[in-house]
């Protein structure tokens, strides 16, 4: 899951450089609108340095058509990640299970004994986004990054 990751980082970086500002509430009980299955349908990144001084920020990035990342959050505290990602030479669709954790405003999904936490910055009945925040190397310096995962409900049952 974490080389997709990495993937999802790269598709946001090579897109076009937005100043969006987001203002994201948390419902409180996200738990219960969390269950189902969720479709991502954009990606954004901010990568900042240790003062906070923004070296590159993309805005909203489409993927639809492009990749699939779907989470389908079920009530036994299980999830199924299906992905895909086009243009990749295999084009292979993979299919893994897990657990997830929610505790207040954090979500840790474990797959293959590999815990991503996400903070979530919104979550309702129609939407999900998850913010994965942390430090890397980038170009030669420790940088601040979060990647903003923006889902939406599929009406699949």
């Amino acid at each position: 899951m974490k080389h997709y990751l990495t993937l999802f980082v790269l598709i946001a970086v090579t897109g076009i450089i937005s100043g969006n500002s987001h203002n994201y509430n948390l419902p409180g009980n996200c738990y219960n609108d969390l269950l189902g299955k969720w479709n991502l349908q954009t990606i954004s990144i901010k990568i900042t340095d240790s003062q906070n001084k923004v070296i590159q920020e993309v805005g909203d990035q489409s993927v639809v058509g492009q990749m699939i990342m779907e989470f389908e959050f079920k009530e036994n505290n299980k999830v199924i990640h299906h992905g895909n990602v086009k243009y990749l030479e295999t084009g292979q669709t993979h299919y893994e299970e897990g657990t997830y954790q929610v505790l207040g405003d954090k979500l840790t999904i474990s797959i293959n004994n590999e815990p991503l936490t996400f903070k979530i910055i919104l979550n309702d009945e129609k939407n999900l986004h998850l913010d994965l925040a942390g430090v890397k190397d980038f170009q030669g310096q420790s940088v601040n990054h979060s990647l903003i995962y923006k889902f939406t409900k599929s009406n699949d049952k």
